[in-house]
């Protein structure tokens, strides 16, 4: 009896290694989702509120530390004070690491601890961004960061600096701003033309505390309605695709952000929602036969406020009310994010009901 009671306790404890692992080493990349574009293909006529963003990002720089020091950031501060600009709080997540965040600016997910197999380098599975979506793109700065949005991507222009020269102990540490605040300049000075249709985004990367979570987020120009936000990084994704008229990256989960886009056509910005709906709705159902296709029948555990069939009657719901012209559907979106996330953590709830079991068992 002693030996059948060890072999099982082993067994037990076993089975709990291979679920954390299992669990919380497994990427949260759905492979397999189609893009769809917020403009369809044969609408060419259709004005995008952008044709170009050109983003900042400020790798480390709290929310607090640029709200309570204006002076330090005065362009940037007086946009805000002459309501020119969109401002706010963006949440960031953890891991602590630069390019984690990146990817939830970019990407629209957050990365699991997975990647760190790789060294946070790159990822062990290929992802959609808004640099694939888009037509051109322009990148310059860490080589760590740089590397991760343009390898093979053909319609991707990107320099970076030299690993040797990230000696963040320096004294000189702005030295690396200045290389690619110079390499900008030299871009700008060199195109012949310009427009008044481009969007600026200002976000900053920047995980660990509740403190360092927080971070500043700004953006002005083309296409923005000046108001105060509070968003998370994800959301900033499939924002830059609404702006440019672009496919939402296919691994986004972010939701876009409605309000910042309310002086736009009521049909655009149902275009944008619906775009949104049917990315994330796809990420669902591919989860959804997946976890159905590797659980027992009675450890599948279904999201209790949406089915396959709820699924089909909001979408449907959301098209009759687009043919009325009520384009109230956005908060739908939620539903289908929060149906994801569950589809997502559904294995953890059987290894809490392990856990449980083997607490009164020993």
């Amino acid at each position: 009896m002693f030996i059948i009671f060890l072999f099982l306790g082993i067994f037990t404890h076993l089975l709990l290694l291979y679920s954390i692992f299992d669990i919380y080493y497994s990427s949260p990349i759905v492979k397999g989702g189609r893009n769809f574009k917020i403009i369809p293909g044969n609408s060419n006529n259709v004005l995008t509120p952008a044709d170009r963003i050109v983003f900042f990002s400020a790798d480390g720089l709290r929310a607090r530390s640029f709200f309570d020091n204006p002076e330090a950031s005065h362009y940037i501060h007086s946009l805000i004070d002459g309501s020119k600009a969109v401002w706010g709080i963006s949440e960031g997540h953890v891991p602590t690491e630069s390019r984690p965040g990146h990817v939830a600016l970019f990407a629209g997910f957050y990365e699991d601890v997975s990647a760190v197999t790789r060294g946070w380098k790159h990822n062990p599975i290929p992802f959609d961004s808004t640099f694939n979506q888009s037509e051109f793109s322009f990148l310059w700065g860490s080589p760590d960061i740089i590397n991760l949005f343009s390898t093979n991507i053909p319609h991707s222009f990107s320099e970076f600096y030299s690993p040797e020269l990230e000696d963040f102990a320096s004294e000189e540490a702005s030295k690396l701003d200045e290389w690619v605040f110079d390499k900008v300049e030299e871009f700008f000075n060199r195109a012949k033309q310009g427009d008044n249709k481009i969007t600026k985004l200002l976000s900053i990367k920047r995980d660990g505390t509740p403190d360092e979570v927080q971070t500043p987020f700004v953006a002005w120009g083309s296409g923005i309605a000046p108001t105060k936000i509070n968003l998370t990084q994800v959301d900033i994704a499939p924002l830059q695709s609404a702006l440019l008229g672009i496919a939402i990256p296919s691994n986004s989960f972010g939701i876009v952000p409605i309000n910042l886009l309310g002086h736009l056509p009521d049909k655009y910005i149902f275009q944008s929602v619906y775009a949104n709906f049917k990315q994330m709705s796809e990420q669902f159902l591919i989860r959804r036969a997946e976890r159905r296709a590797h659980s027992f029948r009675f450890l599948f555990c279904e999201y209790p406020e949406l089915s396959y069939e709820g699924l089909v009657k909001i979408e449907n719901e959301i098209i009759r009310l687009a043919q009325l012209k009520r384009y109230e559907a956005a908060w739908k979106i939620t539903e289908c994010r929060t149906a994801f996330y569950y589809g997502s953590i559904a294995r953890r709830i059987v290894l809490n009901h392990i856990r449980e079991l083997e607490m009164k068992a020993f």
